[in-house]
């Protein structure tokens, strides 16, 4: 019986060593690896440019959710050009918003492919207010003026032509809705050019 006894709580100390060993073995590798700590740096750092979607609807109700940008190579380059000293008309602003239902948004992307110029959505100068040395935002509200339709895209441009090409700065996409006539939706778009 003492034998017995002696072997069982042997075995379970070298199951619990073992097990120790194993998962050291699997989990050092994920806990040191580089990749891992980059991948939430950068989440963390997609939120210092954000999108801000208001919905309010014909009966009052208000939907609220918020998105990160991306900020297309055109756009990249038209702040190269400010800090070159090449933009020659600050009247030009990057102040105009635009909406679309596109999804899947590129860095190659020059415009909203499917850009609204109707339904009371047309592309509009947002109102700018200056957040800090480094931070902006630009907004703008519409009210739609037909049934069932869908938006899920906002491009931000420094040109006020509806649907005109190549001065689209940033675009982002957030969950898709419907809007229906004297619904109304709120873009925030906010920019912080600090790095980091």
């Amino acid at each position: 019986m003492e034998i017995s006894r002696k072997k069982l709580v042997g075995s379970y100390i070298a199951v619990a060593t073992l097990a120790f060993i194993v998962g050291a073995l699997l989990f050092y590798p994920i806990a040191t690896s580089k990749l891992w700590f980059v991948d939430v740096n950068m989440q963390f750092r997609e939120w210092h440019n954000r999108v801000d979607v208001t919905i309010i609807r014909a009966n009052g109700e208000i939907e609220e959710f918020s998105t990160p940008n991306i900020v297309v190579t055109i756009g990249l380059k038209r702040i190269r050009n400010f800090l070159n000293g090449n933009a020659s008309d600050p009247s030009n602003a990057t102040k105009y918003i635009a909406l679309s239902n596109d999804s899947s948004p590129d860095a190659s992307w020059t415009k909203l492919p499917n850009e609204y110029t109707s339904y009371g959505l047309e592309r509009a100068e947002g109102t700018v207010t200056i957040l800090n040395s480094t931070a902006l935002k630009v907004e703008h509200t519409w009210t739609c003026t037909s049934d069932n339709i869908q938006v899920q895209c906002t491009g931000i441009h420094w040109n006020s032509t509806s649907n005109s090409d190549g001065n689209l700065f940033a675009v982002a996409t957030f969950t898709q809705v419907t809007l229906n006539t004297n619904d109304q939706i709120k873009i925030t778009w906010t920019i912080n050019c600090k790095s980091g």
